[in-house]
């Protein structure tokens, strides 16, 4: 899954960028980033989930 327009932030502080989701782990951070399944954060803030055992 890509999310396109998400708002990262980090160490380096916030920016707009699209987040590569594969089994649920963040594996790409960038720009343009094509795929099949994309969705459109409209500058939303994805937060992780935590894993409840």
């Amino acid at each position: 899954m890509i999310i396109k327009n998400a708002i990262v932030c980090d160490a380096d502080g916030e920016r707009d960028v699209d987040v590569r989701v594969e089994d649920g782990i963040v594996t790409e951070i960038g720009s343009s980033l094509v795929g099949e399944n994309i969705t459109d954060a409209a500058r939303c803030l994805p937060y992780p989930l935590a894993n409840r055992h």
